[in-house]
């Protein structure tokens, strides 16, 4: 396998309170380097320069995913479609699902309604949904997503082809 350099990690130009990828450590707690380049992507918060149609990471605050369940359903939907029809997407939420079950203030939205639809979107679309405990762990796992997607994307094309 030939050493490659790492991933550039696309942020979505809309995205409203973006991840900075500091302090992430790597082997034997090396910290990494992660280089970020804000762009338009079609789909979702995050992606990988070059694999922008491929690998989609979409983020959710808890205050965002209520709203976007509720009044903005119709729009979080249709980009869930477009995300379904990717090869690697993915839903981050900077919440846990017990979170979930204690409204944001102000929300009208009913909690046991939020997680029903997460809960059949994911089985309705095949999309993996990551509930995370807080906005660092959210941050370390949209990285570690896209980072192994893009470590696969390069074995896979290593691979020789089977004239079999």
């Amino acid at each position: 396998m030939t050493k490659s350099n790492p991933p550039v990690v696309i942020v979505d130009t809309r995205e409203q309170a973006p991840f900075v990828f500091s302090g992430i450590t790597g082997a034997r707690g090396r910290v990494l380097d992660v280089a970020t380049c804000r762009a338009g992507l079609k789909t979702g918060d995050y992606s990988i320069r070059g694999l922008e149609d491929d690998v989609v990471v979409e983020r959710k605050s808890k205050a965002d995913l209520f709203g976007s369940v509720g009044r903005g359903r119709d729009r979080l939907e249709r980009e869930i479609e477009r995300l379904a029809a990717l090869t690697c997407p993915a839903i981050v939420l900077e919440c846990d699902l017990g979170s979930i079950l204690r409204p944001p203030e102000r929300s009208r939205m009913s909690p046991v309604s939020v997680l029903n639809t997460l809960i059949a979107w994911s089985v309705r679309y095949r999309i993996p949904i990551w509930p995370c405990p807080s906005r660092r762990f959210a941050e370390i796992v949209t990285y570690r997503l896209l980072q192994h997607f893009h470590a696969h994307h390069l074995r896979a094309s290593e691979e020789p082809i089977n004239a079999g």
